[in-house]
């Protein structure tokens, strides 16, 4: 009785939606998409924010819409007691930056920050955010941009880089 009543749902939802001219959004012309595991980059002792140098990895080309949603989620951590960690996303065309380099791209998103009473206690960070206007058929790296509050090491783990265009 329950997948009955599920499916008689689905069946009025689409209905509905295909009255109203919305698009199935599995249909043919759905956007480029990616899930993506890119590794643990080298921590920094940088106070200054510097690239991860994960765009080789985080990598998508636009091909219906030029609209991004952008997520990057993982652990941030310090190696120093009553320190901690920053971290925003950014992408970019053209050469992916290495780690350590200084800053670039365009941001996404605000800086998340993580403070420690311990050393190397992880926290869990989400950033990103949706861009909009790309060019189709380019290629875009994504990375996430890191530092140190104070001192000691910033460090990322855990890394999950999901990308949908729509």
């Amino acid at each position: 009785m329950k997948r009955a009543l599920g499916i008689l749902l689905a069946l009025l939802l689409t209905s509905a939606a295909l009255a109203d001219g919305i698009q199935n959004p599995n249909a043919a012309t759905s956007g480029a998409q990616a899930t993506l595991l890119p590794g643990n980059p080298a921590s920094t002792a940088s106070t200054a924010l510097v690239m991860m140098g994960l765009g080789t990895t985080c990598v998508l080309t636009p091909k219906t819409t030029g609209r991004i949603n952008v997520a990057f989620y993982g652990n941030q951590q310090n190696t120093t007691i009553s320190d901690g960690s920053q971290v925003k996303a950014a992408f970019g065309t053209g050469v992916a930056p290495v780690n350590g380099a200084a800053a670039s791209g365009t941001t996404i998103g605000t800086t998340v920050s993580a403070f420690s009473p311990t050393a190397n206690a992880a926290y869990p960070f989400f950033v990103g955010g949706t861009i909009i206007g790309q060019a189709l058929g380019a290629a875009l790296w994504f990375d996430l941009q890191a530092a140190a509050i104070t001192g000691g090491a910033s460090q990322l783990a855990n890394i999950t880089c999901v990308l949908t265009e729509f």
